[in-house]
């Protein structure tokens, strides 16, 4: 038997937005703001009537999945989550509702940029693999260097699968030999890669060295090479309509 759930998030930050918060009355999304931005936002579902807690908050999760990793994506740092509140919603409304909560944590990080937030056809109408784009790039934000690269490449590999890499602009390629360059234990021997390294770190360079100064900033400047690469890929991909049938 199935009944109607409602899930508090409770924000330990203010979100800066841009505008007025849009409706999102299919994916029974409310979002609260207040003059510094959004204060918390709150879910309304249908789910089975037996669910606890943890349970009714997951699949709160899992639905919303798309439109946290957005706002997470456009406010650039994860979203601080104070409180998270479940209920069961009472067919009668006379009826108070036992509401259960659970703690949220401190990520200790500072107000980034004023958000946009996306209209609910765009969630509702996004392409395949949106959601895996965006938690890739999140995660490569909190990522240390060699790991946002490799990241990074991973969203460019699978949206151009196929291509031919002679087609790829110069950035792409240069992404994909420093990902090969920190991926790769064994001395690597790709003559075009081998050519990128020696004209770019000196004669003789074919592994990577965690602990070399020169190599990190290497690795350095091609991680915010790959997230300008990317966020513009992202972007285009966000962008395009109609969806093409083979993606």
């Amino acid at each position: 038997m199935h009944c109607e759930w409602k899930v508090g998030y409770v924000l330990r930050k203010p979100i800066p937005i841009t505008g007025v918060p849009h409706g999102y009355p299919q994916l029974g999304l409310t979002v609260i703001a207040g003059t510094d931005g959004i204060l918390e936002y709150h879910h309304t579902f249908s789910a089975p009537d037996e669910l606890q807690h943890e349970g009714v908050l997951a699949e709160s999760q899992r639905r919303l999945a798309l439109f946290v990793e957005y706002l997470e994506y456009r406010y650039g740092i994860p979203i601080e989550v104070q409180q998270w509140t479940t209920e069961k919603v009472p067919v009668d409304a006379s009826m108070a509702a036992k509401k259960t909560g659970s703690g949220g944590f401190d990520m200790g990080v500072a107000l980034v940029r004023s958000v946009e937030l996306p209209s609910e056809s765009m969630l509702l109408d996004s392409r395949p693999r949106l959601l895996s784009y965006l938690r890739f790039a999140n995660d490569a934000k909190r990522a240390p260097d060699a790991d946002a690269v490799k990241g990074y490449f991973m969203i460019w590999e699978d949206l151009h699968r196929g291509k031919d890499m002679a087609t790829w602009p110069l950035d792409a390629v240069r992404l994909k030999y420093c990902r090969h360059f920190v991926s790769h234990g064994k001395p690597l021997g790709d003559p075009g890669l081998v050519t990128y390294l020696e004209s770019s770190l000196g004669k003789g360079v074919i592994q990577f060295d965690p602990v070399n100064d020169q190599h990190r900033k290497f690795v350095r400047e091609h991680r915010r090479m790959g997230r300008a690469l990317i966020e513009a890929e992202i972007e285009q991909f966000i962008s395009k309509t109609p969806i093409p049938a083979d993606l």
